[in-house]
């Protein structure tokens, strides 16, 4: 599986979204889903219809495992 670094994330965030996504076998409606955004706002992220804030963008990445969840 192709490692996707920060860099990519920051500058090309929609690409590395689809990507991940794509690499971890989900499809769009699921990664709207375990990052609890609606799969309309999902696709128009990866489209780059829209801008996300750091919230979404945080949720998008932990489903993603490109950030770790805080230990409990």
């Amino acid at each position: 599986m192709k490692s996707f670094d920060l860099y990519d994330l920051l500058n090309n965030t929609s690409t590395a979204i689809v990507q991940a996504r794509q690499a971890r076998d989900m499809s769009q409606r699921d990664l709207a889903d375990e990052a609890n955004i609606s799969y309309p706002h999902m696709s128009d992220i990866e489209n780059d219809k829209v801008d996300m804030g750091l919230t979404v963008f945080k949720r998008i990445a932990t489903v993603l495992g490109l950030a770790k969840r805080p230990e409990e």
